[in-house]
């Protein structure tokens, strides 16, 4: 008997069990008001603004929190109490350094997130978080994603407002050559109409120029 009750015992101990919990997706991003600057910095920022409120029913409470990706997360400022963060988006300011809220310690290098969290007045905090990603360098912090980005400027080696003119030419087609004018040769006479109607006449003097010489010829040979 002890042997065909252990499985059914074992199935029903694996069905009480409890389920994994499941990390909340994050609630959005973060734009920060710069996006970056030094460890000691008091404030480490001016604002932090969501992309979006907070879950209805989650707008009694707003706090901005700063730390490693995952947690634990300190504050940076004290938790706001405006009330309504599940309305719109909303603006929260700090009013301590990165090394502050870091417990006094200047916080060694790699990747920390800044973090806003909302707040239920019977429901505590939502499990989720906006979120926008920053790397320590040396005494330095930087946005990796989600911060503002600088407007890039025309450089002077960039594009003109010059146009370019093109010439389309059909396939199968030549372009034709341009005409040429070759001046004529040194010591020739230019065979145009007008030339070949003087030379003609003078043709025509000469040989009436040379009967008239020969009759003249006869005529003193005759007498």
């Amino acid at each position: 008997m002890r042997a065909r009750i252990a499985p059914a015992t074992a199935v029903l101990l694996i069905l009480a069990a409890p389920a994994p919990a499941h990390a909340a997706p994050p609630l959005g991003g973060i734009t920060l008001s710069a996006a970056g600057g030094s460890v000691t910095d008091n404030p480490m920022l001016a604002s932090a603004t969501t992309t979006a409120a907070c879950p209805a029913g989650y707008g009694t409470n707003a706090s901005i929190k700063v730390g490693r990706p995952g947690g634990p997360y300190s504050n940076l400022n004290k938790v706001g109490s405006a009330g309504g963060y599940d309305l719109a988006p909303f603006t929260l300011t700090a009013n301590r350094s990165f090394t502050t809220a870091n417990g006094g310690t200047p916080p060694a290098g790699g990747d920390y997130q800044i973090v806003i969290g909302c707040v239920s007045e019977t429901a505590g905090d939502y499990p989720g978080w906006f979120t926008v990603d920053i790397a320590v360098t040396g005494t330095s912090w930087q946005v990796r994603q989600g911060g503002p980005q600088p407007t890039p400027s025309a450089s002077p080696g960039g594009p003109s407002n010059q146009q370019t003119l093109r010439a389309d030419v059909a396939p199968g087609t030549r372009t034709p050559a341009p005409a040429t004018t070759t001046p004529p040769k040194s010591g020739t006479m230019p065979t145009t109409g007008r030339s070949l109607t003087w030379l003609i006449a003078a043709g025509l003097i000469l040989a009436g120029a040379g009967a008239a010489a020969r009759w003249a010829v006869r005529r003193r040979r005759a007498a």
